[in-house]
């Protein structure tokens, strides 16, 4: 090495010079392939005959004729109802006709003057002439009051029940003034209630002109002392509760009477002998049908005049807060009255 002791001497080397050839140039790739061939299934056979059919287009309506209407004049009843004086006594009839002097307070009701009113099934009234009779079979009448002596004839507080189970229970009415009958008569000055069911018939052509379910005639608000009066001079109802029927049957389509069916009467007194500031009140929150028949009223609301007016006093209410049904035949409905009012004497 030259003779020198522990030194490294290094040749230089020229390396050579080295080159890489870049080539840009893209070869596509060509895919070639075949399609696919589908061979579709076709159903045997023809297809089926199609009848052509020939859509016309609409023609124009012809003009239409309209008949005018026939207007008439109202029809006015040719039947006329009627009240009748009533008593404030508690009676129930025939029951009670042993009892002294009842025969003159009874009037023409069969029940008197109770706080309450039920059934139990369907009460049915039927009237011939004069006499009034729940047929056997028919349902039980209960009735109650709180009046123990006075006016109550038999002196029986609670409930009481006509019963015709085992055969028929019959009333016939002393007629005294006007001609007239009711099954129930209230009168009393106390709030009274209706409920259950009832069916009234009066299809014959006799007794008295005006029939009547329930004749109210309040002297709510009266002197202590005057009908039994409570003597707080306040308004008093006759409530006839939502479960309350009542069911109609009339004199038949085909008569000529003139022979009147009422459900409810209303009676409005002027008396000077109650207090101005008290009214009494018939509310009907049940149901009347006029059934069957003809010259049947809902509801008649009527006013005694003459020598009880008394001008001042707050007037009477009569609500239907239920309903008045007419089933009866369609050609006699002018027949049917709903609810009609006017004057008695």
């Amino acid at each position: 090495m030259g003779g020198q002791y522990n030194k490294t001497v290094l040749n230089r080397v020229i390396e050579p010079i080295s080159a890489i050839p870049i080539d840009a140039a893209v070869r596509p790739k060509n895919i070639q392939k075949n399609a696919p061939t589908f061979t579709i299934s076709r159903p045997t056979g023809a297809l089926p005959t199609f009848a052509t059919r020939t859509v016309s287009a609409p023609s124009a309506p012809a003009d239409i004729e309209v008949d005018p209407p026939t207007i008439v004049d109202a029809t006015m009843p040719a039947f006329k109802g009627g009240g009748f004086w009533q008593h404030a006594y508690v009676t129930l009839f025939p029951v009670d006709q042993s009892i002294s002097n009842a025969t003159y307070y009874e009037g023409r009701t069969f029940v008197s003057n109770f706080d309450t009113y039920n059934t139990e099934g369907r009460v049915k009234i039927n009237v011939s002439n004069n006499t009034m009779t729940l047929p056997q079979g028919s349902g039980k009448l209960k009735v109650n009051t709180n009046v123990a002596s006075g006016f109550n004839l038999s002196g029986i507080t609670g409930e009481r029940i006509l019963n015709p189970t085992s055969g028929d229970i019959s009333y016939t009415i002393v007629e005294r003034g006007p001609k007239g009958l009711a099954f129930i008569n209230d009168l009393r000055d106390r709030n009274s209630t209706y409920d259950g069911e009832y069916e009234m018939t009066a299809t014959e052509d006799n007794g008295p002109d005006t029939k009547i379910f329930l004749s109210y005639n309040s002297v709510a608000g009266a002197n202590a002392g005057y009908y039994n009066a409570l003597g707080d001079h306040t308004s008093k109802t006759a409530l006839m509760k939502p479960g309350f029927k009542l069911y109609l049957n009339g004199v038949p389509v085909t008569s000529s009477s003139n022979k009147v069916l009422v459900g409810l009467e209303h009676q409005a007194t002027k008396s000077s002998s109650m207090n101005p500031n008290a009214a009494s009140i018939l509310d009907n929150q049940g149901e009347i049908i006029l059934n069957s028949g003809k010259n049947i009223v809902g509801i008649m609301i009527d006013q005694e005049i003459g020598n009880m007016n008394n001008n001042n006093r707050t007037p009477d209410v009569t609500k239907n807060n239920g309903k008045i049904i007419i089933n009866s035949e369609k050609k006699y409905r002018n027949r049917l009255w709903g609810i009609l009012g006017y004057q008695i004497s």
